[in-house]
């Protein structure tokens, strides 16, 4: 007896997957939403020498905007003159689309330039952009190789069953 595809759960929790992954990009391409970490740094100076204030800036990023998943953290120089302090965690969603939001844009990570304090440490803004339709892309090959594995292990459990006992 041979279980059809649409009785299986595998293809309809994979259903699921690929119908919120199309939300996504959709959405993404009429808004920005994410999660952000804001974070203060500052340059630390060894005594008696005091330390300059705070600077107020977000640490990490995490969201959608057109068209493309944004994962965009600092990354600190080696210098270890630079102290960062996580302030808060914010969520949310605006009405704001790049300029150049494309349906299908390519992967890629940005460097931002060096922000340099005044005894040379500085931080650099790093953002990794993954497009949506890569996403939706590895999602349905996995999914696929996944429901070719069920379709061959039910088929071999199918030929079992009619071999006849000795």
């Amino acid at each position: 007896m041979k279980l059809a595809l649409h009785r299986s759960l595998l293809f309809w929790f994979g259903l699921f997957g690929a119908m919120f992954l199309l939300w996504s990009w959709v959405d993404s391409m009429h808004a920005m939403a994410g999660a952000s970490r804001h974070v203060d740094i500052r340059e630390v100076h060894p005594p008696p020498h005091p330390s300059p204030p705070w600077e107020p800036g977000v640490g990490e990023f995490y969201g959608h905007t057109g068209g493309r998943i944004q994962l965009a953290f600092v990354v600190r120089d080696q210098s270890g003159n630079l102290k960062v302090e996580s302030r808060k965690i914010t969520m949310g969603r605006h009405r704001f689309v790049p300029p150049d939001s494309r349906w299908f844009p390519l992967p890629g990570v940005f460097k931002d330039e060096p922000w340099p304090f005044p005894s040379g440490a500085s931080y650099t803004f790093t953002i990794i952009s993954i497009p949506h339709w890569l996403v939706l892309l590895l999602y349905l090959a996995a999914w696929s190789a996944v429901l070719t594995w069920r379709s061959r292990r039910m088929r071999r459990i199918e030929l079992r069953s009619r071999r006849p006992l000795l």
